[in-house]
């Protein structure tokens, strides 16, 4: 049966609006249930019966004129994003994040502007953030659920910091961490040797990344701005018998002061006889180049001296990796050149003499023992008298 029609008096008042006997209610067209209001003026009352419209229209999800009247025309989860990315960029020019950095939290920007991109950022609430996130973890991604979760509290955190949202607001801060299950294989020295010896039929780089990143238990990211001599602007070199670091790297494992490090050349892993001395001078071969890690032969894009990129550097450990017999265990991914690190702070850790957290540039403890843990692919030993 269609419903009563409004008086004259009320013909204008909002949907779902009502008054008796001065005492105003607003009823939910969508489940028709009837919420009091109270005995307040006319005015607020409509005012809340026309924000409970919209909301159920989800047009509150939508730019207003409100917004442009409070400067807000450009209060959009895209023009968030747009402002934030220049601040991740001045970030990448001063050092504090890399380039390559960057483009992995830009595929996360992406994935966020599709979403909500014409949503005022004010109108984005947690079960938003939720729902977003849940289609990563329905289709079994959840290591981008995990990195789209991370960038988008960092993208309200700088909307908090710029007025765009009140302080304590972000939407992110509640929902629930995505922890993906660790699908890729431990590093022995073992398979480390054996892949070591594969790359002897590659390019000279490829040995000398592994030895090197094996002794200093550096990142790609280091490894492949190292230079011989300090440079305008170098962010790794040697000099005065140390290598110097000035770690590209920063995220929550990492502290800006322990950013600049300085490692002796006397630094030495013993269980394979390698010193960090020995490691560099590895590096140098009968081409002149100011990296340690370069290329010896003519390739289509690169001459001998050239820099070797980060992505080649994991490209040519794969390949020798590849050329191996090696078998991993069921369900896990074969281990990536990163693993080296891990492998390094164990045998650190198990040599002595080392401060490993100092070595790695952690500044939590916490973050040291889990590049320590072995996850199970180490034997022990169990001694009798």
């Amino acid at each position: 049966m269609a419903a009563r029609p409004r008086s004259v008096r009320k013909r204008y008042w909002p949907d779902g609006l009502y008054e008796r006997g001065g005492y105003f209610s607003w009823r939910n067209p969508l489940d028709g249930v009837e919420l009091g209001i109270g005995r307040v003026p006319f005015a607020e009352a409509s005012a809340q019966a026309v924000e409970a419209n919209l909301h159920v229209r989800e047009l509150l999800k939508k730019p207003r004129l409100i917004d442009r009247l409070l400067g807000g025309i450009a209060r959009t989860v895209s023009a968030l994003i747009a402002a934030h990315d220049k601040k991740l960029e001045q970030r990448v020019a001063d050092n504090e994040i890399a380039a390559v950095t960057l483009k992995s939290i830009r595929s996360c920007a992406r994935a966020t502007k599709k979403a909500w991109g014409d949503r005022a950022v004010d109108g984005i609430t947690t079960r938003d953030v939720a729902e977003l996130l849940g289609t990563w973890k329905a289709a079994g991604q959840l290591r981008m659920g995990q990195a789209v979760r991370s960038y988008l509290a960092d993208l309200f955190r700088y909307a908090e910091a710029e007025g765009w949202i009140g302080r304590g607001t972000n939407p992110v801060t509640v929902t629930d961490t995505i922890r993906p299950r660790v699908r890729r294989a431990r590093l022995t020295l073992e398979a480390f040797q054996v892949i070591y010896d594969a790359a002897r039929a590659l390019d000279p780089w490829v040995r000398h990344s592994m030895a090197l990143a094996l002794v200093s238990a550096r990142r790609r990211e280091d490894l492949a701005v190292a230079e011989f001599k300090l440079q305008p602007g170098s962010l790794v070199w040697t000099a005065d018998r140390h290598l110097w670091v000035i770690q590209q790297k920063v995220d929550d494992e990492d502290n800006p002061e322990n950013l600049r490090l300085r490692i002796p050349f006397e630094l030495e892993l013993k269980v394979v006889g390698w010193s960090l001395e020995w490691a560099i001078a590895q590096c140098r071969d009968n081409v002149v180049s100011r990296w340690l890690i370069h290329h010896s032969r003519p390739r289509t894009k690169s001459r001998p001296g050239d820099q070797v990129w980060i992505d080649t550097i994991t490209k040519g450990f794969r390949r020798a990796r590849d050329r191996t017999s090696l078998q991993w265990p069921d369900g896990q991914d074969p281990p990536t050149f990163h693993e080296i690190r891990s492998l390094a702070a164990r045998l650190y850790d198990k040599q002595g003499g080392v401060d490993v957290q100092k070595l790695l540039g952690h500044g939590d403890p916490e973050t040291t023992e889990l590049y320590k843990d072995a996850r199970g692919t180490e034997w022990t030993d169990v001694k009798v008298a």
